[in-house]
């Protein structure tokens, strides 16, 4: 019974202590939070052990740990780094303690002055001798009127210097030693892991073919490869470092011993006889050097996509990382000091993964939006039209620039070409080498086939039609000879490019056709006959141009190159000078409607009125860049021409004149003495005081021009948003890695729809239609005459018939019939009215009431009618379903598209119904419309997203990578300062990171009435 009392007075105690500790703040002791946190390990044991991982434990090594879990997270004993870690810093010939060194002696001297304090405090301690008087004096120094505040005090203290040895941070005493803790020496890119693991700072960086090792199991088929190895030592490549045993334990190969290897390697195949268990024995590894044919993974960093990870197999008789030019753009690499590692894959499982699916060729295109990443580039593309326009070989040249291209990766008969020009020598032009290399794998086409389409010819596989496309290139009319009155200039020229059958027969081969551009020749090749024919394609183009631009064309590029010819220099300076002296008087006259008799007070008084209105700026400076920017395209560089490297604005400031000098659309504002700068006159008009610079690179500048030059960086600089947000590519970086893992649970089931780690759906549909982002490009209408000319090979006979078979076409006709449905019901719903963003009948009934209610609030009309409903009976109600608003569920909502042949969007549908509307009967292609309708239905089936995919991580990676690409823009961009897109990086870090309820700059998308009146105040309102 007296236990019973205890126990209930132990209870009141405490109940008497969280009231008082509920009722007014106090501090906490480790003691007391450890005893609150027995009761609380007492009363919610189950809720802790879910929550907390180390809790559940089933056994712990200390009885007290074991009997209360919750002491795991107090500490009684404090574990101390060795000395060792811990040296003696020196300075101006004084040595002074390690900080570590000083925080543990502060924790002892703290820990020896609690004792004193508690044998002080002990009432029954009388003693008067000489150690009591030193106790009273030590204790006489702590902060605090009495000796329970000096303990508490000292706690705290002591606490807070415990509490500093993990995290410094929290160590915010004001004069307290500065020493880094353990979340400090780990944390950051500059912390002990992130700091070794970067390529540039490991040891021997420049030699890895012996220090990286793979681990082969030992087989009776290879030992006496592998014991060659062993043989050969750590020094002597190919060779071995390390031999692992049956029992797991890893054995090093001496260099210099060779008695030890050959003993090793005589081994291989036996079994250690102290292990009697022989079952539960591995086989022995062979850790040998890295060697030909060996895949490795290969990254450069940052590595922002999956594009930047990709695999690659070591060539023979290479000492050297060699990285073809059309991979720069995947890794965004360009050879200015890159960091980019190399990673061994260290088992067979990984080895296919390497070899299948990280290959370089599999990520051809971005996943963000399905645009190539490979292509030809620079040089390259310089070399493609000057081959191309007017050239042409004999025999000898024809057959080298053809084995050059193709002849290491022949895999069969290369069959050679005809001449196209017999009289009075044979001689082959570079587009039959074009077209050769895509058309001679397939043995029907030999007898048709004709330096640039022996290519096309050769790469595509065997017995496949071969490619048909018709495109407009991206050169300008100017970069080809025509007559001045042709008929069909677009067919006259090469601008137009023409391949039939595999032969280019007409057009200048840009970079919007080799390079990495949409609906590109490498693109189509990649579309119609697989990633590792567009891979061979590139192989092949680099090669050809390669010993083109050796051998027959090579050109240099250098300051010369953008110097204006004598007449050029004329021209330009007569510009100047016109332009100088009129383009500020007829900006002004423009702008404000005045006569060209007006004079200069004129002009001056309404410069002056209009100096303060908000447009003005806007509206001087479109005028006096169109009365600059004339005459400019005839003196671009070669190079820009063909679109292979810089732009016509890059051109322009090294050669003709800066151009206009703004940020964010303003330009410098004027002085209080009303004058550009001092050196000008007060309201002068002149294009040189509005922050025109007729001066160029070559030409030189002016101070007044320098001065405005650099007003966008000393503006810039002052922005907050630009030097934080923008500039700094590590906060993108962290916008990125917060993306990434909130994002990376977040993958497609095999019902198509997008779940999280726990399994809840996300969204029912991946996009709302089921299909993967990269592989849907040409399901774009744009991109349709081009499915239509290839139609053999997108839609293969035996294909089809295999995939009826597989999915069966029992549902073929209910999908049809589902799509005749919808499509007479949005005809219907059309007719009813214009407006689509609600329920038609519902909008013509409230404007009914409102009529009859005479009543101009729309609120009440539709208390009504939500009356009228809810009074209304069943019958009533399901007879009004069945008139009025009856919908049909969209087709792959009741067929999962991967599964059922026709299984397509109504948006897809659509674009397939106005494509056949627009022609006729596809008449011109001899396709009827159902061929077309199942080659698209085959199309969309194939664009299905796999099962599996992480989308979740390709969404990360689809905003993190163009947000770096933001920041590079800072830097790289040389045009108008409102066009600066690093605008874009404090808006994605607002909504994504601090993702705030109250925006500064909120976005709202309005519906407009398809009426003459609203686009009318809409125009209005664009305008303010």
């Amino acid at each position: 019974m007296n236990n019973n009392d205890e126990a209930i007075d132990d209870d009141n105690d405490d109940e008497e202590m969280l009231t008082e500790m509920m009722s007014s703040e106090m501090y906490l002791t480790p003691l007391g939070v450890l005893k609150h946190f027995e009761k609380i390990w007492t009363n919610e044991k189950e809720v802790l052990t879910i929550y907390l991982a180390a809790l559940r434990s089933p056994q712990h090594s200390i009885t007290h740990v074991r009997n209360n879990p919750i002491s795991l997270f107090f500490f009684e004993v404090l574990p101390g780094s060795p000395s060792k870690f811990r040296p003696v810093l020196s300075f101006n010939n004084q040595k002074f303690e390690n900080p570590k060194t000083v925080r543990y002696s502060t924790i002892i001297q703290d820990s020896q002055l609690m004792k004193e304090l508690l044998l002080m405090k002990d009432k029954k301690t009388t003693d008067t001798s000489a150690s009591t008087t030193s106790r009273t004096s030590l204790t006489n120094t702590l902060r605090g009127a009495t000796n329970e505040e000096k303990l508490n005090n000292l706690w705290l203290k002591m606490q807070i210097t415990v509490n500093s040895i993990f995290d410094s941070s929290l160590d915010n005493r004001s004069g307290a030693q500065v020493a880094k803790g353990i979340r400090q020496v780990i944390e950051k890119k500059e912390g002990l892991f992130r700091m070794h693991m970067m390529g540039k700072l490991l040891e021997y960086r420049e030699v890895f073919a012996k220090k990286l090792t793979y681990p082969e199991l030992v087989t009776p088929y290879n030992v006496h490869e592998l014991r060659q190895l062993i043989l050969n030592g750590p020094d002597v490549h190919p060779g071995a470092n390390f031999v692992e045993l049956d029992d797991g334990t890893i054995r090093r190969l001496l260099p210099n011993n060779l008695s030890q290897r050959t003993a090793v390697s005589k081994l291989l195949l036996t079994r250690e006889k102290q292990h009697s268990n022989t079952a539960l024995m591995s086989t022995k590894r062979v850790y040998r050097h890295l060697r030909t044919g060996d895949y490795v993974l290969f990254n450069r960093q940052l590595t922002i996509t999956s594009t930047k990870y990709t695999s690659s197999y070591v060539l023979p008789a290479e000492k050297i990382l060699r990285l073809h030019y059309a991979q720069c753009k995947s890794y965004s690499a360009d050879f200015d000091g890159d960091e980019m590692n190399i990673h061994l894959p260290q088992n067979e499982l990984t080895r296919p993964e390497a070899a299948e699916l990280m290959i370089t060729y599999q990520h051809f295109l971005v996943s963000k939006d399905g645009t190539p990443l490979t292509g030809l580039i620079q040089d390259h593309v310089v070399a493609v039209e000057n081959s191309i326009y007017q050239f042409s070989v004999f025999r000898s040249d024809y057959q080298q620039l053809v084995y050059n291209a193709i002849g290491s990766n022949s895999r069969r008969k290369i069959r050679l070409l005809p001449p196209c020009i017999w009289k009075p020598k044979q001689l082959w032009g570079e587009k039959q080498v074009f077209s050769l290399i895509c058309l001679s794998l397939n043995k029907n086409l030999f007898a048709s086939a004709k330096i640039i389409s022996t290519i096309l010819l050769y790469i595509q596989p065997a017995k496949e039609v071969s490619l048909n496309l018709n495109s407009k290139s991206k050169l300008s009319m100017k970069s080809c000879l025509s007559e001045p009155n042709a008929t069909n200039i677009d067919l006259m020229a090469d601008t137009y490019v023409i391949i039939r059958h595999g032969h280019l027969l007409s057009g200048l081969i840009d970079k919007a056709y080799c390079g990495s551009t949409l609906a590109s020749v490498v693109h189509c090749y990649y579309e119609l006959y697989g990633k590792r024919c567009a891979a061979y394609l590139v192989t092949a183009f680099s090669k050809l141009f390669t010993l083109f631009l050796q051998y027959y064309r090579g050109f240099t590029l250098g300051i010369e190159d953008f110097l204006l010819f004598p007449p050029g220099v004329s021209h330009r300076r007569r510009l100047i000078n016109e332009c100088r002296v009129q383009a500020g008087e007829k900006a002004l006259r423009k702008t404000f409607s005045l006569p060209d008799n007006s004079n200069e007070e004129e002009l001056i008084d309404e410069f002056a009125k209009a100096f303060c209105t908000k447009s003005f700026d806007e509206r001087i400076s479109k005028e006096m860049d169109m009365n600059y920017k004339t005459s400019i395209d005839e003196y671009q560089n070669q190079i820009i021409k063909k679109i292979s490297k810089g732009s016509s604005v890059n051109a322009m400031q090294m050669s003709c004149l800066l151009g206009e000098q703004e940020l964010e659309g303003k330009r410098p504002p004027m002085m209080p003495s009303s004058r550009a700068l001092p050196s000008f006159r007060p309201y002068e008009y002149s294009s040189r005081s509005d922050s025109f610079l007729d001066g160029s690179f070559l030409s030189g500048i002016r101070p007044q021009e320098y001065f405005f030059s650099l007003y966008d960086w000393t503006r810039s600089m002052k922005t907050c948003d630009l030097i934080d947000a923008a500039v700094k590519t590590a906060r993108i970086g962290y916008l990125q890695r917060c993306l990434m893992k909130h994002l990376e649970g977040l993958v497609i089931n095999y019902d198509l729809t997008v779940r999280n780690s726990d399994g809840s759906v996300i969204q029912f549909q991946y996009g709302e239609d089921g299909l993967a982002v990269e592989k849907c490009t040409y399901l774009k209408e744009v991109n349709y005459p081009f499915l239509v000319a290839n139609q053999p090979t997108i839609l293969r006979q035996d294909e089809y018939s295999c995939i009826v078979d597989i999915r069966g076409s029992t549902k073929e006709k209910p999908i049809i019939k589902t799509f005749k449905n919808i499509r007479a019901w949005r005809k219907k719903t059309r007719e009813l009215a214009d407006d689509e963003s609600f329920d038609d009948s519902t909008r013509l009934k409230i404007k009914t009431l409102r009529n009859s209610l005479k009543s101009k609030d729309i609120n009440e009309a539709r208390s009504i009618m939500v009356q009228t409903w809810r009074d209304s009976s069943d019958n009533k109600r399901e007879q009004y379903n069945h008139d009025v608003i009856k919908f049909y569920s969209p087709v792959t909502q009741n067929y999962l598209p991967p599964s059922n042949l026709g299984a397509i969007t109504e948006r897809l549908d659509d674009l397939i119904r106005n494509y056949i509307t627009a022609h006729g009967k596809l008449d011109q292609t001899k396709m009827d419309t159902r061929t077309f309708e199942k080659m698209m239905h085959v199309k969309s089936l194939k664009s299905c997203i796999d099962p599996g995919e992480s989308v979740g991580i390709l969404a990360a990676q689809s905003i993190g990578e163009p947000s770096t690409q933001m920041t590079l823009n800072t830097f790289h961009f040389a045009g108008r300062g409102e066009m600066n897109a690093t605008l874009g990086v404090p808006r994605l870090r607002k909504l994504l990171i601090v993702a705030s309820i109250n925006v500064k700059t909120p976005t709202i998308q309005v519906l407009i009435l398809r009426s003459s009146l609203a686009l009318s105040k809409a125009k209005r309102l664009q305008r303010r």
